[in-house]
């Protein structure tokens, strides 16, 4: 999507140049019902709609269900579409079921009458077990048993005892009943007991017994996963890997270990060591690629992990199971699992290349029995709809480079909009809800748009045009069926030697078929072409030859391919008997038939039933002498009715409204007014068109919340009264965030100007966070320099806020101080193991939140508008902040400007000599904190000519350097050489947490200028 407004704009945005899109042939969208996602699923939409029609798209999904109209969408936007659809999975997959009693197949092999294969009665709760039972035995008592089940009464019992297929049956018609009503029955919902709930331990051991490891097991809550994979590693039978698995498992978490020593808790490497492992975004995402990658090798047999695992990584299991079919989602409270979130985790069931069935779990839990799991399997995935939402970025971009009409047309173009109208046009067609007073009114809007006398010829020669086509359709057919009895009477009698045209013999069609698709492609279509030669072929008759006396008699051919073939009148398509016979000179034509027809052992059945033979090469001269003949001539009475159905399409075309697009909507229209004009009173047509008005507000939403966007740009200055992009509003376009107004605001405001590079980072994670949780400790505060900038934008958020309130905008705004502290901290320098310390934030959300405040800092180096010295803080704040392992070389890598791209303060301070002033900040004993090269990601530390420097004495202050040979070449320790040739000397110490200006030491020797340049990161 940046890469598309950059293209579309003309300006850089989220660093992505202009031409980028120059030189993209395909797009491909994976995972496209992510459509649905609220937040991200707009970026999808505005993917497809903007992206140039040159641009091949391609879009894949296995749970969506309206493929249908999301490929006419597709049409409509970007061009001609083609659907592909596929059910092959390339390793099958089962579903099964675990409660304390076993692991069960969750279906049998009875199949219902919907085709689909029934619930296993072994894993129906004991209630339903019940209830099938008791219906069968009270068949016979007055009375709906259903209906007494939801009055509260209690089911009269017959005398009859159910047998146990008996009980099987009912149980597959009353989950058929339920699901065909779209209900189930009460007794279906009740609740299990804890005695049926079976443990983590108990699935591990019922998976290893049946060789079904490794297995990822769905947990949908941080804390639920972690406690799950412990208590697998405290019980019994936790020993899941051999010995030659064990030390291999041992040897990579061991080099991690002391590659990252202290990084990872000792609970997580020892469970690492037993082949277990939990997943999740609390973990950092440099030990969760180290679980991926352990996995993918099969040293790490059970994963623990939330749903977010299923999406997008590569992990592929023998199993997957499914813990629950609920979960709580946030405000909604517990929610059902949707079909389509199922099959996300069930999906990754099944390694290609190594199983030969994938098979997904479902546990017995506290709501939900095997009921609920058989219901959702079998219920349609969820319907695409969209999310399309206008954000101040889009509405920037398309106006750079777009009027305001053209801007409508393509916010128009979403997926929402899409729906709407074809929605509309199906209830105006008659084949939606809509009511005969909103159809009325409908119409009769439809029909203010043009002359009333106009539509009323259009309508009756439209009418007429239809009539003249079933007519010629009707003599047409009558035409063929009469060709078809004609040749039935004169089959029997037709000479030796005349020409025919048959089916061809494997083809699935009848003759019927092949003279309709000729006939109808000459009158309809007004051409007389060859739609139907690859379904025929050529041949001579021989003669009559009779098989047995119960068939009758079949005609004998010889066709163009020298095959001899037993035909009947459905075979035949044309038999020219009135041209003349085929002659051979060679062989005469009495005894074809005796010297070519074998008897009837000889003969093959094709696809179609045909009987044929290869003949000899005796036959080949007569079979090379058979020419193609033409189909007979469209009889008279066909051509006249064709002529008058063409006059009427002649006088129609004349019509004025013709050329209108809309034109067939304009008859239906004229139509409905015709019918319903009378059966409503003035005041019910009122009623309906206020409510009609307010449809198409809510179908213009889109461009009205587009507007309203666009009168807060004006309002700030970010648009002019016409709706030009300002030089303010170039930033807006350039930026990528949830709000770019107000981080536009944010970035232009004085206060900004006066912070340091920490304090910038600190201030940019206002504007970025997550919102505090309720048991959220962070012990870290902010700078007061910090602090005072978010008083003094204070009132710029109060005034968007109003802004965004009166114009009715969903745009999130946030300012929210709790992350401040944490962030300053790690970019002044702090320990990882002491920042953690300082939070009860779980890792990976330290990280993650980390990971957001440097993405948006490296945008601001390459913003427009901004000054020089904002660029040169955001530079060097990305530069303190990069470091392990919120960066890591494998799952997040900077880009950062090179150093020698930075410039310097007015003081003369540069970006070396700053960064170096705040990792060796003096404390307040007057010592120097070390800088540890091993801590620096390769990516800066190579930036900064720090990799071929290995320290050889305590530390840095005055300590000795020993050059690393072995690691680089000659020509990067030459690059080195003269990067390191300007020295240094001017600090910034660090004093209350602020910045105070130049050290009073400075630092001149030969040696220590070394040091402080191999030190800059």
């Amino acid at each position: 999507r940046n890469m598309l407004y950059a293209s579309d704009s003309g300006f850089e945005v989220s660093g992505v140049g202009p031409s980028i899109m120059d030189n993209i042939y395909a797009v491909v969208f994976d995972e496209f019902h992510y459509m649905n996602d609220r937040e991200r699923g707009t970026v999808w939409e505005e993917s497809v709609i903007i992206s140039p029609k040159r641009t091949l798209l391609v879009a894949l999904s296995a749970t969506m269900r309206n493929v249908d109209e999301v490929r006419a969408w597709f049409s409509e936007v970007h061009g001609a579409t083609e659907l592909v659809v596929s059910s092959f999975r390339p390793v099958p997959l089962d579903f099964a079921y675990c409660n304390r009693d076993g692991l069960f197949a969750l279906t049998s092999q009875r199949l219902g009458s919907a085709g689909r294969n029934m619930i296993n009665p072994k894993v129906c709760s004991t209630d339903v077990l019940k209830a099938a039972k008791m219906r069968v035995e009270h068949r016979g008592i007055a009375g709906d048993w259903d209906d007494d089940v939801r009055k509260g009464k209690k089911p009269r019992r017959g005398n009859r005892k159910a047998s146990p297929a008996e009980i099987a049956k009912e149980i597959d018609y009353m989950f058929e009943e339920g699901m065909r009503k779209g209900r189930m029955l009460k007794v279906m919902n009740a609740r299990p007991s804890n005695q049926e709930i079976p443990s983590y331990g108990y699935l591990t051991r019922c998976l290893r017994k049946r060789s079904m490891l490794p297995a990822i097991v769905f947990i949908f809550s941080r804390d639920g996963c972690d406690r799950a994979a412990g208590m697998i590693a405290e019980g019994e039978h936790s020993d899941l890997l051999t010995e030659e698995e064990a030390k291999l498992v041992d040897e990579k978490v061991s080099a991690f270990e002391t590659a990252h020593p202290g990084l990872i808790g000792e609970d997580k490497l020892r469970l690492a060591r037993k082949g277990i492992s939990s997943h999740h975004a609390g973990l950092l995402p440099i030990w969760k690629s180290v679980v991926e990658e352990l996995f993918q090798d099969g040293l790490i047999k059970v994963v623990f992990a939330t749903e977010t695992l299923a999406a997008g990584i590569n992990m592929p299991a023998r199993t997957t199971a499914i813990s629950s079919l609920s979960k709580r989602a946030g405000a909604d409270g517990i929610v059902e699992l949707s079909t389509s979130e199922v099959f996300q985790m069930a999906g990754r069931a099944g390694r290609r290349g190594k199983d030969k069935r994938g098979t997904c779990v479902f546990l017995r839990s506290q709501f939900e029995g095997a009921e609920t799991a058989y219901n959702i399997i079998n219920q349609d995935v969820e319907a695409l709809n969209s999310t399309f939402a206008a954000t101040f970025g889009m509405v920037l971009n398309l106006l750079k480079r777009r009027n305001l009409d053209e801007s409508k047309e393509l916010v128009e173009k979403s997926f929402g909009a899409f729906l709407m109208r074809k929605g509309r046009q199906e209830r105006l067609g008659g084949r939606g809800a809509m009511s005969d007073a909103e159809m009325f009114v409908e119409a009769k809007k439809l029909l203010e748009t043009a002359p009333l006398d106009e539509v009323s010829r259009l309508a009756k020669l439209s009418n007429r045009l239809r009539t003249e086509q079933k007519v010629l359709k009707k003599l047409a057919q009558i035409n063929l069926l009469n060709q078809i009895a004609d040749r039935e009477q004169i089959l029997p009698f037709v000479p030796v030697g005349t020409k025919a045209i048959i089916v061809q013999r494997d083809a699935d069609t009848t003759c019927l078929n092949v003279q309709k698709v000729e006939l109808e492609t000459h009158l309809f279509q007004g051409r007389s072409d060859s739609l139907w030669k690859p379904l025929v072929e050529y041949a001579v008759v021989l003669g009559n030859v009779e098989i047995n006396p119960e068939s009758g008699e079949f005609t004998a051919v010889l066709t163009q391919s020298n095959e001899i073939r037993l035909l009947l009148n459905e075979h035949f398509v044309h038999i020219d008997v009135e041209g003349e016979t085929l002659k051979w000179d060679k062989v005469d034509p009495k005894e074809w038939k005796t010297r070519f027809v074998p008897p009837r052992g000889h003969f093959e059945f094709s696809s179609t039933d045909q009987m044929y033979y290869a003949s000899n090469d005796e036959s080949r001269g007569l079979a090379d002498l058979i020419p193609e003949i033409k189909f007979p001539p469209v009889p008279g009475h066909l051509l006249a009715q064709k002529d008058l159905m063409e006059g009427v399409r002649q006088k129609l075309s004349e019509n004025l409204l013709y050329d209108r697009k809309d034109r067939r909507d304009l008859v239906k229209a004229f139509k409905a007014v015709k019918k319903l004009k009378k059966q409503f009173t003035v005041e019910q047509l009122r009623s309906v068109e206020r409510k009609m008005d307010k449809l198409s507000v809510q179908e213009e939403s889109n461009w009205k919340v587009f507007m309203s966007a666009a009168e807060a740009l004006q309002e700030f200055g970010f648009l002019t009264e016409d709706h030009q992009v300002t030089e303010l509003g170039s930033l807006g376009a350039s930026l990528r965030s949830s709000n770019e107004l107000w981080i536009s605001m944010v970035l232009l405001s004085d206060s900004i100007s006066e912070l340091q590079p920490p304090q910038l980072a600190g201030l940019i994670s206002v504007l970025l966070a997550e919102g505090a949780r309720r048991d959220q400790v962070i012990t870290f505060q902010a700078d007061p320099e910090t602090l005072e900038a978010v008083e003094d934008i204070r009132p710029l958020y109060s005034n968007l806020e109003t802004a965004q309130r009166k114009k009715k905008l969903d745009i999130v705004i946030t300012l929210d101080e709790s992350d401040a502290g944490m962030v300053e901290a790690w970019a002044k320098g702090i320990e990882w193991s002491e920042l953690m310390r300082g939070t009860s934030l779980q890792e990976g959300d330290v990280c993650r939140r980390l990971r957001r405040v440097m993405d948006m800092l490296r945008q601001i180096p390459r913003l427009p508008v901004l000054s020089e010295a904002i660029k040169l803080n955001a530079r060097r704040a990305i530069h303190l902040m990069d470091r392990f392992p919120v960066a890591d070389d494998v799952t997040y890598v900077v880009r950062s400007s090179k150093v020698e791209d930075s410039s310097e303060t007015e003081d003369g301070t540069s970006d070396e000599e700053y960064i170096f002033s705040v990792v060796n900040a003096q404390d307040t004993d007057g010592s120097m904190d070390p800088i540890d090269p091993e801590e620096l990601t390769p990516s800066v530390a190579e930036e900064l000519d720090l990799l071929d420097f290995v320290p050889s004495g305590p530390g840095l202050n005055g300590g000795d350097f020993a050059t690393s040979e072995e690691e680089f070449d000659d020509e990067e320790d030459e690059e080195d050489e003269e990067d390191n040739d300007e020295d240094s000397d001017v600090l910034y110490e660090e004093d209350d947490g602020g910045f105070n200006g130049p050290s009073s030491e400075n630092d001149s020797s030969g040696d220590e200028s070394i040091v402080t340049n191999a030190a800059v990161a």
